[in-house]
């Protein structure tokens, strides 16, 4: 898959942008609040580079029961619910974008393991399309966003591996920032209104070298680390990290 969202026709001149992924389990029952929160941040990403304007956020939930309505849900589930709900509630209320719809579920097997699947929905003007791919030399990368820093390393290996408690590890959950992510958005998409931008590519669980070499992939790109913005010193070039 070579882009990051579905782009579906709407009339002559506007086309509506659809994403929607499983962000699985260990992120939101570690950090449930984290966990949830960078669920929504990370497809209002892929929506938006498609060059659209995300306007619209679903979520369908899949959690244990609420505490005292049935026996045997254990005290931590509480935690988890009032988290991911809040996670999901602060980051879509702090960059702009309103929750329209969901689905919720409970049932036991989702005590301590809980499924959270977000969704997002964007409107574009066709002839601001952006692929997720170049094809001609000379052009620059630009990194925009957050600080880089040691949040969320090892992060896809982690959303997809059993969770074992002598294992748990936060720090493996990014942590998301919408009040950056606001005015993010706004600029992204003033720079595809100029027609200044070739693709456009969120760094995703991969992160710099993931998303370089996938934008990249027909070419080559010099990279130089000392230009990104740290919110963390001392990380030697060679050290593992998530950029941005």
């Amino acid at each position: 898959m070579e882009d990051d969202a579905g782009v579906v026709e709407f009339d002559e001149e506007h086309a509506y942008v659809l994403k929607m992924e499983s962000h699985n389990h260990p992120p939101s029952a570690v950090e449930p609040y984290g966990g949830a929160a960078t669920g929504v941040g990370g497809i209002i990403r892929d929506v938006l580079c498609m060059g659209a304007k995300p306007v619209a956020l679903l979520d369908s939930l899949f959690l244990p029961p609420m505490p005292g309505t049935e026996k045997g849900v254990l005290p931590p589930d509480r935690y988890l619910i009032s988290g991911i709900i809040a996670g999901i509630r602060d980051y879509g209320n702090r960059v702009g974008i309103p929750t329209v719809a969901g689905s919720i579920d409970f049932h036991p097997s989702y005590s301590s393991n809980p499924l959270v699947n977000a969704g997002c929905v964007g409107i574009m003007r066709k002839e601001n399309l952006v692929r997720s791919r170049v094809d001609r030399p000379g052009l620059l990368l630009v990194l925009a966003g957050g600080r880089t820093g040691r949040d969320g390393i090892h992060g896809v290996n982690f959303a997809s591996r059993k969770i074992e408690q002598d294992r748990e590890n936060r720090t493996s959950v990014q942590l998301g920032n919408p009040i950056i992510k606001e005015p993010l958005i706004h600029a992204c998409l003033e720079a595809v209104e100029a027609g200044i931008v070739a693709a456009m590519k969120d760094l995703g669980g991969g992160g710099l070298s993931s998303s370089v070499g996938g934008r990249c992939a027909t070419l080559a790109a010099t990279l130089r680390k000392c230009t990104l913005t740290m919110s963390c010193s001392r990380r030697a070039a060679w050290s593992p990290g998530r950029y941005g």
